[in-house]
């Protein structure tokens, strides 16, 4: 057994569940006591197959907290106790690391029709309970908003880089595909005839020493509502006297006020990088 440093109780661990009872956590207990012992090992250098540690593990399972009649309360308190105490990246990481492959629960495990009903089934029941449907709603991501346009920030990035590069197909109704470049040694992914068709003109033009479309200019714009969204722009041309070109390649503008909202963002961008912005339509594309 070992003592608890702020109440003198002795128990086999501290956790969170008795460290709720001074308001505070176990990175807060380490802090003011950092010689302190968490957890009692009674069974160092037992086998996993020893009689007494499956005894124990059987007990344990038996008298979980979340078997017992006060099970609601203990929720409660540990949802408070961690309400507004976002987990640092470097826990991020250990965790990340920890559940990967073989440490996820469910590595190669195929759950089987009835498994997955009985697991629907408990969702169901849960959500039903006002309480905690009230408790869950309460903290969830979207009703906070710093979290909240910090998410939508990285879904904008993430969707706006996954279908610029391929890796997401969507319908747009113009001609996609891949554009095999000699001259960059690479493939790039079109969304439309006229990105090929311009794709094309700058392999063969002589004036051009490089292109790309991943070329990782990530653009904000803010809408009248409120709401941020985000754009990559076409093409990033590199000239052989040196000189940058940003290029937006359209077919035609089907909303014109998110369109001059990308453009003064796209104008802002290149003119504090010292770089030439240009749309480019149709009608432009074999005059270049």
């Amino acid at each position: 057994m070992i003592k608890c440093e702020i109440c003198k109780k002795e128990l086999k661990q501290i956790c969170n569940s008795h460290l709720i009872e001074h308001n505070i956590d176990k990175v807060e207990y380490k802090k003011r006591f950092p010689n302190a012992k968490l957890k009692f090992v009674w069974n160092k250098g037992l086998d996993k197959t020893d009689e007494r540690v499956l005894k124990n593990s059987i007990n344990l399972k038996k008298n979980h907290w979340s078997k017992s009649e006060n099970k609601k309360e203990v929720c409660l308190k540990l949802s408070e106790s961690k309400t507004g105490k976002p987990l640092s990246n470097e826990t991020k990481k250990k965790l990340s690391i920890k559940f990967q492959g073989s440490g996820n629960p469910n590595y190669n495990n195929n759950w089987s029709d009835e498994k997955k009903k009985e697991s629907s089934k408990i969702m169901k029941e849960k959500y039903q309970d006002q309480e905690y449907f009230e408790r869950f709603m309460k903290s969830h991501w979207s009703n906070n908003k710093k979290l909240r346009e910090e998410i939508s920030k990285k879904h904008s990035k993430f969707m706006s880089e996954a279908i610029s590069s391929g890796k997401i197909n969507v319908n747009t109704g113009y001609k996609t595909g891949w554009f095999k470049s000699k001259k960059m040694n690479d493939s790039f992914y079109y969304m439309s005839s006229y990105e090929l068709r311009r794709m094309e003109l700058l392999e063969e033009s002589k004036s051009v020493l490089e292109f790309t479309n991943k070329h990782g200019i990530f653009l904000e714009y803010e809408k009248n509502c409120g709401k941020k969204c985000g754009y990559i722009p076409d093409i990033l041309i590199t000239f052989v006297n040196g000189s940058k070109r940003l290029e937006e390649i359209k077919g035609r503008v089907r909303d014109e006020f998110v369109f001059e909202l990308k453009n003064e963002v796209a104008n802002k961008f290149c003119k504090e990088n010292n770089i030439e912005y240009k749309l480019v339509f149709k009608k432009d594309l074999d005059k270049l």
